[in-house]
């Protein structure tokens, strides 16, 4: 179809009537052209008269002009793909006079947004972003950072880690720029922004998660959630409720407590992080309406779980402690119970007119779900020895994992791992995924660290090593550096060939691992933490013994995970003898303790 908006003969030809050569400041498409292509949602709209005319100018340099059409009508389409897009309402695109700016700045519009929003539709990367990146000059270059970041690792391309390529330099010195912008003094000593600030905070996040800075993502990711909380208590703030400002709040806090909840599962008791499982109580689930409403629901207490089992500690010393402890876990299993009647009600509605896209983020949301009701069921008095009760919904994990990437092209593991120690950068290849939203990575890592049937264990392996994907600050490749290490460990000291859980003892069994920073020395290479563990001890005495009456809550009715009181071995956790390792695996790998 021809546009009803022709431009006039002033502004596309010259005086004889022929076409005029592009202009400096002349933007194709134009604005007309957007607003169209976002109102009507027409996949064949066509550009209009003035635009067409820019793209088909008479051309004097033959192979330079045409290659140059090609690159701007490319631009074009990709910037009326994203105005089209299902995900994307009435967007408000970025642009900038810099050729290499707008060039970063669409392959984000168009290729790092969709997957950073995975497969739940995401207002931040998808929208408020991009409003953002018009007036604010910070997060424009630090999108056009990402962007030029993300198509170096996607092309596969790779160089030393201790040199840069023209891209990553570009990359650098985008991110420097908006570093320069957010630091300018406010004008008239106003108070500063607080979502310029989170916002930049989550982005600077994902650039440094990106390059496998992973400490660096964490400060990041620290310092935007202790602005959360510093605005939370501020009594002179009245903004939070108002508007549009509590949307874009509501998901800048999703964002946050998320990464928050990351880092404290890469760190471990090292990341000061407190739990607070009784809010669960208030907020137990009973209807959802959308997907994206029981995904926000669910990481509630996925984060309250994560913190709550990485400062667990039920040792002979500490009986009050222990009871604490007990008492809290109970508060999960009903809320548990509730999100998943509250989520079958949703996809008994919805299922009929369920996408491809609208399948897999349910079946993640699933095998998320999965690892709660396993971390909220679990025997606390059998230790390690606890998780093998678990062995259907470990398999269960490992089927949805495979549904989910089935579509994916599988990477060659040798490839990847030459990549890797080229460059240091884990998801370096043409099949890597990029996404800040739940992701498969998490519930395949809870089955390495806790399952310990070796044909599972190693399933999950395989989809993690064959397919890379960088999910906020975790990465597949690094937890499965991280998984082969703990399963060699665990094997390596076993008899004879380990084929089922029960050829594993408790007292072999590493009950955490994390990630440690503090090796500053120059030995430890840059970006590549060590990687500290615990491994469990055979104990005196039992733990039922040490707390009489702490584990009666547990019964065999139906709903219930049965207490295993088949079970007499010896429990095997206090005391821990600690070891590290200098890690060769990975700069954003996984705990070893529950995901958030």
């Amino acid at each position: 179809m021809s546009s009803s908006s022709a431009g006039s003969s002033s502004s596309s030809g010259t005086p004889s009537g022929k076409p005029r050569g592009r202009r400096a400041g002349v933007r194709v498409p134009c604005d007309e052209c957007i607003q169209r292509a976002s109102a009507n949602k027409d996949s064949n709209l066509e550009l209009c008269d003035k635009c067409t005319a820019v793209l088909h100018r008479p051309r004097r340099g033959s192979q330079k002009e045409t290659a140059n059409t090609r690159r701007v009508r490319h631009q074009s389409h990709a910037v009326i793909d994203t105005a089209l897009g299902i995900r994307t309402e009435n967007p408000t695109l970025p642009w900038s006079s810099d050729k290499n700016e707008q060039h970063a700045l669409q392959f984000f519009i168009r290729h790092s947004a969709p997957q950073l929003a995975g497969y739940f539709d995401s207002p931040f990367w998808q929208k408020m972003v991009l409003q953002a990146a018009r007036h604010e000059p910070s997060v424009l270059h630090a999108i056009a950072a990402i962007g030029a970041l993300h198509e170096k690792l996607l092309a596969g391309a790779v160089n030393p880690a201790e040199s840069q390529d023209r891209r990553t330099r570009f990359a650098l010195e985008q991110c420097n720029k908006s570093i320069q912008h957010l630091i300018q003094p406010n004008v008239g000593g106003e108070k500063p922004d607080l979502r310029l600030m989170l916002t930049t905070c989550v982005l600077f996040t994902c650039f440094e998660a990106l390059q496998g800075n992973c400490e660096q993502a964490i400060i990041h990711a620290a310092q935007g959630y202790n602005l959360l909380q510093q605005y939370a208590v501020d009594p002179e703030d009245k903004r939070w409720d108002v508007g549009a400002f509590a949307v874009e709040l509501d998901q800048l806090c999703i964002l946050m407590r998320r990464l928050q909840t990351q880092s404290k599962g890469l760190m471990g008791k090292d990341f000061n992080m407190v739990p607070n499982p009784e809010q669960l109580i208030l907020s137990k689930p009973t209807d959802f309406e959308n997907i994206h409403q029981a995904r926000s629901s669910l990481e509630q207490v996925l984060n309250q779980l994560t913190i709550f089992f990485l400062d667990l500690e039920l040792d002979d010393k500490y009986y009050d402690l222990a009871v604490t402890n007990g008492e809290k876990h109970l508060l999960f299993r009903p809320w548990v119970e509730a999100w998943e009647a509250a989520f079958s009600k949703l996809l008994a509605r919805i299922q009929p007119q369920m996408g491809p896209d609208d399948r897999k983020a349910a079946m993640i949301l699933k095998a998320h779900h999965l690892v709660a009701e396993i971390l909220a069921d679990v025997d606390l008095s059998l230790g390690e020895l606890g998780w093998d009760a678990f062995h259907e919904k470990f398999a269960a994990i490992v089927n949805l994992a495979a549904a989910v990437l089935d579509d994916t092209r599988r990477s060659d593991r040798s490839v990847i791992e030459a990549r890797w120690k080229t460059s240091g950068v884990f998801i370096s290849s043409t099949s890597a995924t990029l996404s800040f939203s739940l992701g498969i990575v998490d519930p395949l890592y809870e089955v390495v660290a806790r399952c310990r049937d070796p044909n599972l264990r190693r399933k999950a392996l395989d989809l993690l090593g064959t397919h890379p994907r960088q999910e906020c600050m975790w990465s597949s490749w690094s937890a499965w550096k991280v998984g082969s290490f703990l399963l060699k460990l665990e094997e390596e000291g076993v008899e004879g060939v380990t084929t089922k859980m029960s050829d594993i003892p408790g007292d072999v069994r590493i009950s955490e691992a994390w990630l440690d920073f503090t090796d500053k020395s120059g030995e430890r290479v840059s970006g590549r933490p060590k990687i500290g563990y615990k491994k469990a001890v055979p104990r005196a005495s039992a733990r039922y013994a040490l707390n009489p009456g702490l584990f009666e809550w547990q019964t065999d009715e139906p709903g219930f995970i049965p207490s295993l009181d088949f079970a007499t071995v010896a429990r095997t956790e206090d005391p821990l003898a600690h070891r590290e390792y200098s890690s060769h695996a990975a700069d954003s790998s996984r705990s070893g303790s529950a995901q958030g």
